[in-house]
């Protein structure tokens, strides 16, 4: 089947013939990305620089539209990082101001709330005091650290082809996060460090989910049998199962609860 852009004409419903590809009128230029190029509709390369620059340079996004493209890409830039200091003398960071992780895991919300309730804990009374400001700043590089590391692991733990999945591969790790790993790998243990936000399961779930099996595990394990737990594992599924059988289906929920209006 030949594809080319589309071209605009007038809209006659009586002419039309099932099946058929349409879409709105939009102003700009019509184009196809073929080969990672930008081509007209009579299949040439666009001759504009700039145009064809920027189809060019975003040819992955554009290939993948599932409808003509309304809008630029909005490339989002970010420098990830936090202050040395969440306080300092008589200021102290919350939120943006505090710093900025890369958010694969969503943190942001959890780091303002958990920076307020910190401060509330630590306030002062007229006075700032080193101790009290120096603790302030150690629960909070703790946690920022913490994250940091559970979202390196995402990266590091990658299986994908490329220079920046190799570069993620062979990066140098985090002493802590070193160490988590290193753990892991010899018996399976995962421990959850004072009030670091991910738990154990969070752990276990990424490291087994990118293919990280330990070369052992806990001795602990040995202390019942396979049948013991099996039988286990198997009350965790039956009760599982039974939660299933009274919980409404999503569409039946949203039906209930939250329905739309229809669209007349």
């Amino acid at each position: 089947m030949t594809f080319k852009p589309m071209l605009a004409v007038d809209f006659h419903e009586r002419l039309l013939r099932f099946p058929y590809y349409a879409s709105p009128k939009v102003d700009g230029i019509r184009a196809v990305i073929i080969d990672g190029e930008a081509r007209t509709r009579s299949m040439k390369r666009i001759p504009n620089f700039h145009v064809r620059e920027f189809f060019e340079k975003n040819a992955n996004l554009l290939a993948n539209l599932d409808g003509e493209q309304l809008a630029n890409p909005n490339r989002l830039r970010f420098t990830s990082g936090k202050r040395r200091k969440m306080w300092n003398r008589n200021c102290v960071a919350l939120g943006l101001a505090a710093g900025f992780l890369e958010p694969l895991e969503s943190t942001s919300i959890h780091l303002v709330q958990s920076a307020a309730i910190r401060l509330v804990r630590l306030f002062p009374d007229g006075h700032s005091d080193q101790a009290t400001i120096d603790e302030f700043n150690r629960q909070c590089d703790f946690e920022w650290e913490r994250i940091r590391d559970f979202i390196v692991l995402h990266y590091w733990a990658n299986q994908r082809d490329g220079a920046f999945w190799e570069y993620c591969r062979t990066m140098e790790l985090p002493a802590t996060l070193q160490r988590k790993i290193d753990l892991w790998m010899a018996n399976g243990r995962v421990f959850r460090e004072d009030d670091e936000l991910f738990s154990e399961e969070s752990w276990i779930q990424v490291l087994l989910g990118q293919g990280l099996v330990p070369k052992g595990y806990d001795p602990l394990v040995a202390i019942k049998s396979n049948a013991q737990i099996e039988q286990y594992l198997g009350n965790i599924a039956a009760t599982i199962d039974r939660c299933l059988d009274v919980m409404p289906t999503h569409a039946e929920y949203v039906s209930k609860y939250c329905a739309a209006e229809p669209v007349g």
